[in-house]
């Protein structure tokens, strides 16, 4: 699970690095799968109808970093809500399988 403080600092996170008309942020990663140690990094998956949605256009942009309120690094993911459901490779896939909706 993750604590309201932290969901709260990821979605104002998004909220400022994502244009209005994001459908879900998505937890993902070591921290969705409880395998994180203290100094892991936050990986979060914003989907926006606006998005990338071509297989390598997807990380080729980069992604924004911001900080959580303990100092740990926020890593995300901005893409097009169909590659959640159909991207076999294994970010994706481990988003569909682990992943933790925090809106």
């Amino acid at each position: 699970m993750i604590n309201p403080d932290d969901r709260a600092a990821i979605v104002a996170f998004v909220n400022k690095e994502v244009p209005p008309g994001c459908v879900s942020v998505w937890l993902t990663g070591s921290r969705a799968r409880c395998t994180q140690r203290p100094d892991s990094d936050w990986d979060v998956l914003a989907l926006h109808p606006d998005a990338p949605n071509g297989e390598y256009e997807v990380f080729d942009r980069g992604t924004p970093r911001g900080r959580m309120p303990d100092g740990t690094v926020i890593e995300l993911v901005v893409a097009h809500p169909d590659r959640l459901r159909t991207d076999p490779r294994p970010y994706f896939a481990g988003c569909r399988q682990f992943g933790i909706r925090l809106r």
